[in-house]
């Protein structure tokens, strides 16, 4: 999912059966940011180019103050990601298992993610 700073979904990606790792996900999909926006994420597309990320801890080592302080700045933008994941999870669409036919989930997701938007956004 995309979303922007006050919470909005802009978009969803297509579903994908089975469990996947974020960045193969981010890769197959190719998708493109504008130039005004700066992706940010979490260590799950660690390796992906273009995104900012949390540092991390080196071995042995501890991270510097302010490198503590760059995480922290993140982590306060990509809580409002979290939280819309939590919101979407109400719809049960994250959370159960999916039952129906797959080739259905993307457009169920996408409408879902749309009444989360009406809803909260």
């Amino acid at each position: 999912m995309v979303v922007n700073r006050k919470g909005k979904i802009l978009s969803v990606s297509n579903s994908s059966p089975g469990s996947k790792h974020d960045k193969k996900l981010h890769d197959e999909t190719k998708l493109i940011h504008g130039k005004n926006v700066k992706p940010i994420s979490d260590l799950g597309y660690f390796g992906a180019t273009g995104i900012t990320m949390p540092i991390k801890k080196p071995k042995l080592k501890e991270l510097t103050i302010e490198d503590k302080k760059f995480n922290k700045k993140l982590s306060k933008q990509r809580i409002i990601v979290e939280h819309t994941i939590g919101k979407m999870k109400i719809f049960q669409i994250l959370s159960q298992r999916y039952r129906n036919d797959l080739t259905n989930h993307s457009l169920v997701f996408k409408n879902v993610a749309g009444l989360h938007n009406l809803m909260y956004a």
